[in-house]
């Protein structure tokens, strides 16, 4: 069974800690996201109307923080499947 964690492509090891880094650095920027959108809710809550831009826009950064900080971890959790091809050859043998 072939390793997952590198492959080489036209004579270059790619690694897929590359990957796992990006994938590592989604839930701190959902995170920061959502501490930006409290910031901003909390400086523009004098005013409690959907007319208060600033509020407004605190609370999108609120919910998309949300939901990067959950894609994120979900990204993380769900393991990877890798697609493998089938030979002709090796098809007719496990027939």
């Amino acid at each position: 069974m072939k390793n997952n964690d590198s492959f080489i492509s036209e004579g270059k090891r790619i690694q897929a800690t590359d990957d796992n880094r990006w994938m590592s650095l989604l839930p701190n920027v959902g995170c920061a996201l959502m501490v930006l959108g409290l910031v901003l809710s909390l400086c523009f809550a004098y005013e409690f109307k959907d007319s208060n831009l600033g509020l407004m826009v605190g609370i999108g950064f609120i919910i998309g923080g949300t939901q990067v900080l959950v894609l994120g971890t979900m990204f993380r959790v769900v393991p990877t499947r890798q697609i493998v091809k089938v030979s002709p050859a090796t098809q007719s043998d496990q027939q």
